[in-house]
């Protein structure tokens, strides 16, 4: 009886000291439930309204969400319901979903990062903008107090071959209306340089608009604005790339502003289910708040890439606006044209010289030498 009972005590001793080595190395750990600590987050129903476009036309719902004291909780749960009503109008892909939110302390600036991209590869620049401007417009109805969004996808930058999703966008509406503003016109035997970027280089084909890529319907057109506007020999016009090149956005810069050009333009395109082209101009712009209140520096400075084009926004307003307005003007029997937006473009990045994205929707590649003469014309009247 001894024996056993002195089997048990060594066996209950060894089993003691292990379970002690343990828990000091951290090889066992134990871990308490802290109930004094955290107590049952409360929450509420709350009715809120939220935004989406239709055919540009704003549109209010309202919907019910379980309402909590949590802001991260709150902005997520507003941003989920956005997106499964986009999901339901198919503006976005149906497995994508909110799967982090991040405020910072003060609570004025937001990190939203989605499973997936938000956007088509299809989608033309509008439609993709109104999708990010109805959620602006839904975050700052709901949550006054928040100044900046930045979008993620999987906790890293979302990057976009078109909308520049790199920086903060401030919750404020992007669609406003721009007055007309003159441009520095040329005097007699004055030189004009145009640099033209066609969309699509040997290693991005863009959009397929009818069975065909993007880059060969701006190649197309490159060429044909070209060859109009060079019949006047007082313009210069250079295309950034050859068929077969390849071109960075830091090249087309670089060779933009070191000319330095009179005017930088780029050139997309999509395929549009309406009879006559569409036409849409755009120019550079991330704050509409502050972007034209910002001090341009005349002399010789170290310009962040991101407000490169803060030199002339003015000026590549005023083109912009010429050009929509001598289209309006000349072309409203042959064209469906936007008004004049200012959004932030991937493909005026580090563009300092006045700069315009032009982005044309075609039903067919026979469109495109009506689209350039009608170009050239609101051009030539812009400068000249």
């Amino acid at each position: 009886m001894k024996k056993i009972f002195l089997i048990m005590l060594i066996f209950a001793a060894a089993s003691a000291g292990m379970v002690w080595y343990g828990i000091h190395s951290q090889i066992i750990i134990i871990t308490l439930p802290a109930y004094a600590e955290y107590g049952i987050q409360q929450t509420d129903k709350k009715t809120i309204s939220f935004y989406r476009y239709h055919n540009e036309q704003k549109i209010e719902e309202k919907t019910t969400l379980l309402w909590s004291q949590d802001l991260q909780d709150n902005i997520a749960a507003v941003t989920s319901a956005w997106l499964a009503t986009a999901q339901e109008e198919d503006l976005v892909q149906k497995n994508n979903k909110v799967d982090i939110v991040a405020v910072t302390s003060q609570e004025h600036e937001a990190f939203i990062s989605f499973s997936h991209t938000l956007f088509d590869s299809q989608m033309p620049l509008l439609q993709k903008w109104l999708l990010i401007e109805s959620l602006i417009l839904t975050l700052r109805k709901i949550f006054p107090d928040l100044q900046t969004l930045h979008l993620l996808v999987q906790g890293n930058i979302f990057a976009d071959e078109h909308i520049d999703c790199s920086q903060s966008i401030p919750l404020v509406s992007f669609m406003q209306t721009y007055t007309a503003s003159k441009t520095h016109k040329k005097n007699n035997g004055e030189k004009l340089t145009v640099v033209i970027h066609p969309h699509g280089d040997k290693q991005t084909t863009g959009r397929i608009i009818r069975c065909e890529f993007e880059r060969n319907y701006m190649r197309q057109l490159a060429q044909e604005l070209k060859n109009i506007l060079e019949k006047n020999k007082q313009v210069t016009v250079l295309i950034t790339h050859e068929i077969g090149q390849s071109a960075t956005q830091e090249d087309n810069a670089m060779l933009a502003n070191r000319l330095p050009a009179d005017l930088y333009i780029d050139l997309q395109a999509y395929e549009s289910k309406k009879m006559l082209p569409e036409l849409s101009c755009y120019f550079q712009l991330y704050n509409p708040l502050t972007d034209f209140w910002q001090k341009r520096d005349t002399g010789l400075a170290l310009t962040p890439l991101h407000a490169a084009y803060l030199k002339n926004i003015t000026q590549s307003c005023a083109f912009g606006l010429s050009i929509v307005e001598n289209l309006k003007k000349n072309g409203a029997n042959h064209f469906f044209i936007n008004p004049l937006r200012g959004i932030p473009l991937t493909s005026l990045v580090g563009i300092s010289v006045p700069s315009i994205t032009i982005e044309c929707g075609f039903q067919n590649i026979d469109q495109i030498k009506q689209v350039a003469q009608r170009l050239a014309d609101g051009l030539l009247d812009a400068f000249f």
